[in-house]
């Protein structure tokens, strides 16, 4: 699921292929369409609600016009499966991740930039909250980027398996849901990382608050909410 920017509308990713647009406040439909061969991995607004996308299980980004939602584009993934799509809180590009490829695209569908191939599959992508950066994770860590340069800025190192990313709101912070029933938390101006046990499940979920003081963390039956202030730094 995925609200508009205005959140006036909800679109929701079928796992048939079919995506779906709903008026947030009555629940009347306003979309549905078959999008994909296969399931849809993740629906994007972009930064003014103006444009949707989402990724495919078959390979394909498909790009729509949020007001008449009429097709723009379809776009090739680089891989059999799109992992994620993410707009840019700054700019009207998006980034896309499918088995070991990074793609950025303009808002007409046009390839930007495509970054170098990683090590293993790029299971998410996260952008900085106050720049044109992001951060996408594989095995062994994440990878922060310019959207503008092919060259890596940092690399997190840690061995081991991330599910999902979340950066802070005030851009502090870096949060990983793990594979090994972990959060894993970094401090980007230093590098310093922390790493949160204890969970019953792989952790899939996490949600930072507005004021990044506080993180909800899924990975059991439970929510686990974090105090990040004072700063661990």
């Amino acid at each position: 699921l995925s609200y508009s920017p205005d959140d006036k509308s909800v679109a929701a990713a079928g796992i048939g292929g079919n995506l779906y647009v709903f008026d947030a406040a009555t629940g009347q439909s306003q979309l549905e369409t078959d999008a994909h061969n296969f399931g849809i991995s993740m629906v994007s607004w972009n930064r003014d609600g103006r444009f949707l996308t989402t990724a495919g299980q078959d390979g394909k980004i498909r790009l729509f016009d949020a007001g008449s939602f009429l097709e723009i584009e379809t776009m090739f993934g680089g891989s059999t499966w799109v992992e994620c799509v993410r707009w840019s809180p700054h700019s009207d590009t998006f980034a896309s991740t499918s088995g070991k490829r990074i793609r950025l695209w303009s808002s007409t569908g046009e390839l930007v930039r495509e970054y170098p191939e990683q090590n293993s599959t790029v299971v998410d992508l996260a952008w900085s909250p106050i720049s044109e950066k992001f951060v996408t994770a594989c095995y062994g860590g994440i990878t922060q980027w310019r959207a503008e340069n092919k060259i890596p800025v940092h690399r997190y190192e840690w061995k081991g398996s991330t599910l999902v990313i979340s950066w802070s709101p005030n851009g502090r912070y870096i949060a990983t849901g793990d594979q090994d029933s972990t959060v894993h938390f970094w401090i980007t101006k230093n590098g310093k990382d922390l790493q949160m046990y204890g969970y019953p499940t792989k952790v899939k979920e996490l949600s930072w608050d507005s004021t990044s003081r506080f993180l909800a963390t899924g990975g059991g039956g439970h929510v686990t909410v974090w105090n990040c202030e004072p700063s661990p730094e």
